[in-house]
Parts: C-alpha cells; sequence; structure tokens
C-alpha cells in the first residue's frame, strides 16, 4: 500500500490581486517565509511520500511553470483543459493512481496553505492514512479561534473505535455559515473548521464518486483506458467540457457515511485574503506589516506590499491593505479584504486602454489622449506627431 500526495494548485488569481494573476495565482506567491506556497506544500509532504509519490493537478496553462518549479516528470503533473473544482480534479488523480497502485492511499491537500508546524503536520497526516486503512474517508479538522464566516465546519461525532484518541465520526458538515451561526459553532465547542485536506484509499474514493457522482464517475471509466497514451490529452479536454463542476465536499463528503475527522495539531493558516496575509507577517510596534521599501509615518494596522525599487510611503493612516505592483495598485480597507475578489474581476472586465502624453518643447505636459488599445492602427496622429510622445500602454 502506497502513499501519495495529490496536491491542487491552481486559482484565478482573484483573492490576493493584484499580488495574483491567473498566470500567477496564489500558490506561486513567496508568502512561506520565502518560498512559494507551492513549494513549502511540496516539501512539507515529501518526508511521507518520497518524491514518485508526489502528484499536481493544475490547469493546463500552469503545468509547465508547476514543472520547472518542482522539477516533477511531466507524468506526475496532471493538467486539466480547465478548472472544475476539486471533485473532478481528484477525480482524475483517482484515476491516475489506481492504474498502477489500487491500494494506494492519498493526502489531497491545496497547495495554498501555510503550515510551519510540519512535524505536527506529518503526526497528524500519519494517523490519518491508520485511519484511511479502515476504511474512512478521513478529513483534517481545525480548532476554531475566531468566528469565522470564510471557513466551512465540521461537527465532531462520537470517536472512532479504531482509533478512539484522536479520531472521530463526522456528525455533519456545514458551508461558510453566517456569522451568527458561526458564533454558535464556536460556544458549542464541538466544531472545527474544515481545512480541505483528506485523506483515503483510492478505491475508496472511487466507490463513492460511483455511487454520488455517476457523471464523473463514467466519463473517469471511459478516459482511464486512453491514459498515457497518444490520444489522451485531446479525449481529456473534449470530457472536461461537459463534466459537472462541484467539490469534494459537497459531492461526496457530505453524503458519505463511513466519514472520520482528526482534530490538527498544527498551526495553520488559509491565506484566502489580504487580511489573512497581514495577519502572519511580521508586524512592528504600529501593527504594521510590509513587504518590500516603505517609509511609514503615523501609520497603524496596515498592511504593504511593495515591489523592487518603488517604495511605498503612507502619512496618517490604518487599517489598509496597500498592494503596489506592475498590473495595478490596490488601496483597499483592511476590514473588507474579501471583497478584493470581486474588483479583480471588475477591473479585469475592462478593456485595456492607452495613453498618449505629448509635451511641449519645454518638456511640459500639454496633451494626454486616450483610446481603446485595439485602436493602434487607426491612430493618425497628423502634422504635428514630430512633437515629443511618449506612449504608455496596458492602463486600465
Amino acid at each position: 500500500m502506497g502513499i501519495y500526495a495529490v496536491i491542487l494548485a491552481g486559482g484565478k488569481g482573484e483573492r490576493l490581486w493584484p499580488a495574483s494573476t491567473p498566470d500567477r495565482p496564489k500558490p506561486f506567491l513567496p508568502l512561506a517565509d520565502g518560498k512559494s506556497l507551492l513549494q513549502a506544500t511540496y516539501d512539507r509532504v515529501l518526508p511521507l511520500t518520497g518524491e514518485a509519490g508526489i502528484y499536481v493537478v493544475t490547469e493546463r496553462r500552469l503545468a509547465g511553470p508547476i514543472r520547472d518549479l518542482l522539477s516533477l516528470p511531466e507524468g506526475q503533473v496532471l493538467a486539466e483543459h480547465k478548472g472544475r473544482n476539486t471533485a473532478p480534479a481528484i477525480g482524475l488523480a483517482e484515476l491516475a493512481l489506481s492504474i498502477f497502485d489500487p491500494e494506494a492511499v492519498m493526502i489531497a491537500l491545496p497547495a495554498d496553505h501555510l503550515i510551519r508546524d510540519e512535524g505536527d503536520f506529518r503526526d497528524t497526516l500519519s494517523l490519518a492514512v491508520q485511519a484511511a486503512g479502515h476504511g474512512y474517508l478521513v478529513t483534517l479538522g481545525i480548532e476554531p479561534t475566531h468566528p469565522a464566516t470564510g471557513y466551512g465546519y465540521i461537527q465532531r461525532g462520537g470517536p472512532l473505535p479504531e482509533l478512539p484518541e484522536r479520531a472521530f465520526r463526522v456528525r455533519r458538515f456545514t458551508e461558510k455559515p453566517d456569522k451568527a451561526t458561526a458564533e454558535a459553532f464556536l460556544a458549542e465547542g464541538d466544531y472545527y473548521w474544515n481545512a480541505g485536506i483528506f485523506v483515503w484509499q483510492v478505491r475508496r474514493i472511487l466507490e463513492e464518486i460511483d455511487r454520488f457522482l455517476p457523471r464523473l464517475s463514467a466519463t473517469l471509466t471511459r478516459l482511464k483506458p486512453l491514459y498515457g497514451t497518444p490520444e489522451w490529452h485531446r479525449e481529456l479536454e473534449k470530457a472536461w467540457e461537459h463534466v459537472e463542476e462541484t467539490s469534494i465536499d459537497y459531492g461526496v463528503m457530505e453524503r458519505a457515511k463511513r466519514v472520520a475527522m482528526i482534530p490538527a495539531s498544527f498551526d495553520w493558516h488559509d491565506l484566502g485574503d489580504w487580511r489573512a496575509i497581514w495577519e502572519v507577517l511580521p508586524k512592528d510596534a504600529q501593527e504594521v506589516a510590509a513587504r518590500g521599501e516603505c517609509l511609514a509615518t503615523d501609520t497603524a494596522r496596515t498592511l504593504i506590499w511593495g515591489r523592487p525599487g518603488k517604495p511605498v510611503a503612507t502619512l496618517g493612516v490604518s487599517n489598509l491593505a496597500i498592494v503596489d505592483t506592475s498590473e495595478a495598485l490596490l488601496v483597499a480597507d483592511l476590514s473588507r479584504a474579501q471583497e478584493v475578489r470581486a474588483l479583480a474581476r471588475q477591473a479585469r472586465a475592462r478593456p485595456p486602454w492607452d495613453e498618449l502624453y505629448r509635451y511641449d518643447s519645454a518638456g511640459m505636459l500639454e496633451e494626454v489622449k486616450r483610446f481603446p488599445a485595439q485602436c493602434h492602427e487607426a491612430l493618425k496622429l497628423g502634422e504635428e506627431a514630430d512633437l515629443p510622445l511618449e506612449k504608455l500602454s496596458g492602463f486600465s
């Protein structure tokens, strides 16, 4: 029985916009003590599985950069034509593992968590592997520290007879609750945050996918004989156009019967927005967390995320997230960090514009013209085109 780790790496680059982008989503950002979150996740599971036991599921556009970053062979990076949430991604990994190790135990985990207690993390996963060996679908629970509304919750049931000290049955899952419900969960004392880290036998999760997600199961069955053949990528792309987009939590875990939870003993952070980044970064006495060169005067409780060679200066502000990148400058109320995702979508939906700056003979700005970027060929400068001209592209 081999142990394999499947890292789910992708994202649209919205939650940590503008530092994260579709081509450089959150797992690629250097948020784990200088490492990318993806590299840190790989390093964290490596002692449990060895190099040959680590697979990454991602979107096709990110497959090459991930292979380069982690020095993985092509067969260990499974590329989806487009992301379809966690159930299809996990199903794709299960398909690959079932071919050469049907009795495998799989650890499925996101690429974008920050976990510094690596020894405790591996000890918890080793216990989860034991529970999976008894046929359970295992999830890890994080003891909540505040009534968060951005996480799903797991209600703990009675202890597992096979592992009575640390493993428990799951009574129920609850998707992201409102504030009052989260406060009630915290008061009851038997609710945990859902970390989105799962452990199970390959054959067991395939059985449950077949039971609860029959269309996905049929697609995987049809694709399995093609794995590793020249037709694989073409047929996978065609199949993924019609695969139902659903999470493994909703599609399987909330409906399955033999589900267990192990409370995590390690420090865990889901870096889901800029407030979460501010919380984990080192801060000065005024609670200013800075990355890059900055001059913060009379500034409190603020995140400053700068870029090389361009200092960020603040004066008399508080409770802000300031993120300066080549794509955009974000200045946001830190307490509204979860709304940045919607803001990123708005910004990227706008058509790109170009600007033409014209200066007089003394070097003073004389005129600014703005026009859609697609009008390059149609723009005629006229007889005064010999004036000094500076063109800045890509403004939005």
